[in-house]
């Protein structure tokens, strides 16, 4: 699942194996572009930012993050 948000970044979900994928068009966060695991995804929905648990520094402590506001969601 591709999801894009209104600062233009991208988030590959592979719900799958867990992972988002951040890619982005403008700030640079930690890890981009990297697959990261996640414990938690908030339903996702446009027209509202996706809340995350995202295991950043790989020792089990999640990470949360907010997108801003969804603005499309699409398969990939």
């Amino acid at each position: 699942m591709r999801i894009v948000e209104t600062s233009n970044s991208t988030y590959e979900i592979d719900e799958e194996a867990k992972t988002v994928t951040r890619l982005p068009m403008s700030r640079a966060m930690r890890r981009d572009a990297e697959p990261i695991s996640y414990t938690a995804l908030s339903p996702i929905v446009v027209g509202r930012p996706m809340e995350m648990f995202l295991d950043l520094r790989q020792d089990g402590v999640p990470t949360f993050r907010q997108t801003s506001t969804v603005l499309r969601i699409t398969d990939t």
